[in-house]
């Protein structure tokens, strides 16, 4: 959808947990949270809009109903295959420009660079 509603996000995915517990699916899209397959903390992508996923990707219901693709479509307009525990972020209208934005674990740090003070 134009909007980026159905497109690849921790949002539409099953492991995901908002920090915001009254927020569901894309109500929830680029808010920080928990993934709960890899137990780690999730960084908001609120500032950039990034699209987050991983390679575990599992889709919600509405997922299915809002996206027009498959999954495995989705996920082949990548121009390569994600790492394990890694976490990229992608703008939802240019999938080949996704890169890594996080390591996936307890309390991993980003791969994002920091700005000095």
């Amino acid at each position: 959808m134009a909007n980026g509603r159905g497109s690849l996000e921790c949002c539409y995915c099953t492991f995901y947990r908002c920090h915001n517990p009254a927020w569901h699916d894309y109500d929830a899209a680029y808010e920080a949270g928990k993934c709960l397959r890899h137990q780690a903390d999730l960084p908001a992508s609120t500032s950039t809009g990034l699209h987050r996923v991983c390679r575990d990707f599992r889709p919600t219901k509405l997922f299915t109903q809002e996206s027009v693709v498959s999954v495995e479509e989705r996920f082949a307009w990548f121009p390569f295959d994600l790492a394990p525990g890694v976490l990229y972020g992608f703008d939802y209208n240019a999938p080949p420009e996704v890169h890594a934005i996080a390591s996936l674990g307890p309390s991993a740090p980003s791969t994002e660079p920091t700005q000095d003070a």
